[in-house]
């Protein structure tokens, strides 16, 4: 999927977070940098990061597979979704 869409950072941050859930922490950092350079040089992704609620993974992005949980949780949450 990242070879399709390899500016995406909706999927990079989605990975990190798939890597950070199985501990592999080198490629979750990768995907981490690759998103903010994304953000970073994007005003169409920062505004679709804020539309979709999912800015505030990069202010305190979650470092062990719990944290991913609860993040997770709180995303469904925004959405309506129990």
């Amino acid at each position: 999927t990242q070879l399709t869409y390899p500016t995406h950072p909706i999927m990079s941050i989605f990975l990190y977070l798939g890597y950070v859930t199985n501990q592999e922490m080198p490629n979750a950092e990768i995907q981490l940098e690759k998103t903010r350079k994304i953000l970073k040089s994007s005003d169409y992704w920062q505004a679709r990061f804020q539309q979709y609620h999912l800015y505030w993974i990069m202010e305190n992005p979650p470092t062990n597979s719990i944290a991913v949980n609860s993040l997770l949780e709180k995303i469904k949450a925004s959405y309506g979704i129990v």
